[in-house]
């Protein structure tokens, strides 16, 4: 009974075959890229979240959940905006519009 020399080679050697390590390297490095891509789109939504001190650290948690906050914030102020000009439009007399 012969072994072929891919069994052969499994066999004879002491660690993991070729290809497999050559995976393992390909995923590592494919989960490296994608980890350091996540931790580069935090880091530009850092430096839009405002807080006091400017530099203060936080974690990626915290800066979703300010980013949210923020957001949230600001849908507030355009609505508000929004409603002022609709009040303005509606409170101004005819007058005032032809001057």
């Amino acid at each position: 009974d012969e072994l072929s020399s891919d069994d052969e080679n499994r066999s004879n050697s002491s660690g993991p075959a070729p290809r497999i390590v050559v995976r393992k390297i390909f995923t590592n490095s494919r989960e490296r890229w994608r980890q350091q891509n996540v931790s580069g789109a935090f880091g530009e939504l850092r430096k839009l979240v405002p807080t006091h001190p400017p530099d203060k650290k936080l974690s990626k948690n915290e800066i979703l959940r300010m980013a949210i906050r923020h957001i949230q914030l600001l849908t507030g102020v355009l609505d508000w905006q929004q409603q002022q000009h609709i009040h303005m439009k509606t409170t101004t007399s005819p007058i005032a519009t032809v001057l």
